[in-house]
């Protein structure tokens, strides 16, 4: 009997220890700064300007004197091809709501601040060597990518700074009634590829220094793009720039463009305070309407931004640790 019951609470205190653990790990792998996710689910045609991300109650400003982007169309679909035939590839879970459609009025972008009355954590973490991300899925339709510039040229065949358009970026301003974002962080820029009928993604601290991929996209063919910003220390500051990266890892792969703070059009900016969605090509005449943006995710965390399916919340996790507990504290019947 004495042994049966040593067993017993061998067996508890095994599991109470792999509760804890599994708990740790959370907290472990926890963010300092809140994780943001929207996948627009407001009504169709919705400004998004006013409108609350879907976790966390973060909320959209908008410009205060120009045309908002709107939530409107269907919403994109994780790309699959990009992964063919890599086992490793779990798509995440099924896209919900609508997307965001960028106006064709220069805007300075809807945008989250992050360090406002908003949100007062996402600042904490962004010390030396500690990194932030969003990712986004992108299209740019066939309507849209005849508008844009191809190697700093438009389409009438002018050619000026303002040479490409902006699609999303962190920014240093967090103002909570509109405006500027601020200047620009880790921008994502798209630009007419060299095949006709494509567009190429790019990175940078503004227009003059975009580092692009070299990589033709399909117009109509959501991608799906992943950004980091990270503090090495010194003034010095990187952004990196993945196109469809494998799912599954525990941390990015060798990124498709790269660009920092000694480069040109690079930035110096040791805070992050805003994400914003723009159609901004730096002239209203210029801005590109129509691309769209949906999936943003926003957090310190490379495994957050680049999901690959439901995953229980810790709270959850923790629950399922004390069932298991609770099922072995359970008086059982000796059997002869």
């Amino acid at each position: 009997m004495l042994a049966v019951k040593n067993q017993r609470i061998g067996l508890a205190v095994a599991a109470a220890v792999l509760a804890v653990a599994a708990m740790g790990c959370q907290r472990a792998n926890a963010n300092t700064a809140a994780n943001i996710y929207d996948s627009f689910t407001a009504a169709n045609n919705t400004a998004l300007g006013g409108t609350t991300a879907d976790v966390s109650g973060f909320t959209w400003y908008a410009p205060s004197s120009v045309t908002d982007n709107f939530i409107t169309g269907s919403g994109l679909n994780f790309p699959t091809g990009a992964q063919a035939g890599n086992p490793s590839y779990n798509a995440p879970p099924p896209v919900a709501g609508l997307s965001v459609t960028l106006s064709d009025n220069y805007t300075n972008g809807d945008k989250i601040p992050l360090t406002s009355a908003d949100n007062t954590s996402f600042a904490a973490d962004q010390g030396v060597s500690t990194s932030d991300y969003y990712s986004l899925l992108l299209n740019v339709p066939t309507t849209a990518v005849g508008a844009l510039y191809t190697n700093g040229t438009d389409p009438a065949g002018n050619t000026n700074n303002y040479n490409t358009s902006l699609v999303a970026a962190f920014g240093d301003g967090n103002s909570l009634n509109g405006g500027n974002p601020g200047t620009q962080i880790t921008g994502i820029y798209v630009q007419q590829g060299t095949a006709a009928g494509t567009f190429q993604v790019g990175i940078g601290g503004n227009r003059s220094g975009v580092v692009w991929d070299t990589a033709n996209i399909a117009a109509g063919t959501p991608v799906f793009i992943v950004a980091e910003w990270v503090n090495n220390g010194g003034g010095n500051y990187t952004s990196s720039l993945w196109e469809d990266p494998t799912l599954g890892l525990s941390t990015g792969p060798t990124p498709d463009a790269t660009t920092n703070s000694g480069q040109a059009g690079g930035f110096n900016d040791s805070q992050i305070n805003s994400f914003s969605l723009s159609s901004e090509a730096g002239l209203p005449s210029l801005a590109v309407g129509g691309v769209q943006v949906d999936e943003v995710r926003i957090g310190a965390a490379w495994t957050y931004v680049t999901p690959t399916g439901v995953v229980p919340e810790p709270a959850a996790l923790g629950l399922m640790a004390l069932g298991g507990l609770g099922l072995l504290l359970w008086p059982r019947r000796k059997t002869v």
